[in-house]
């Protein structure tokens, strides 16, 4: 499995290993081939708000966007290419302290909602996203179970 980090946002310092090391075992749990390969953009507000602009017609910032890539051209640039994850670490500590959690959890769950995005999960409907919300917990819960991390 290979994850691809690009960091283009200066403001806030993110811990590249523990990124990579959430995002290998997440994927690990979602029972996912060795040849996975999942690109990470850790982005600008102004950068996400642009984003979802573009591909979701919102004007407005997000947390995470996941661009997935199953179709042939996709396939034919590496064969277990699942897509693009964009992060806004800014939403994260802003939800982070709105929700009570650490930057690191808050960070570490939409790491798994993109990866649950890139393989077909939604969160349109209230139900479903209650179903991906449940999963994500799952997921982190055996993450940090198997690692003894803290998120």
């Amino acid at each position: 499995m290979k994850i691809i980090i690009t960091d283009a946002q200066k403001k806030i310092k993110l811990d590249q290993k523990r990124i990579r090391l959430i995002s290998l075992k997440a994927l690990k749990v979602l029972a996912q081939p060795d040849d996975t390969l999942v690109a990470i953009s850790f982005v600008t507000s102004y950068r996400i708000k642009k984003a979802n602009i573009r591909y979701f017609y919102k004007e407005r910032i997000t947390d995470v966007i996941a661009l997935g890539y199953n179709d042939s051209i996709a396939q034919s640039v590496h064969k277990g290419y699942l897509g693009d994850i964009l992060i806004c670490p800014y939403a994260a500590q802003v939800n982070a302290r709105r929700y009570g959690n650490s930057f690191s959890r808050e960070l570490s769950l939409y790491i798994i909602h993109g990866l649950l995005h890139l393989l077909g999960y939604d969160d349109i409907s209230s139900s479903a996203k209650i179903k991906m919300q449940e999963k994500e917990q799952e997921i982190l819960g055996k993450i940090c179970k198997e690692k003894k991390m803290v998120a």
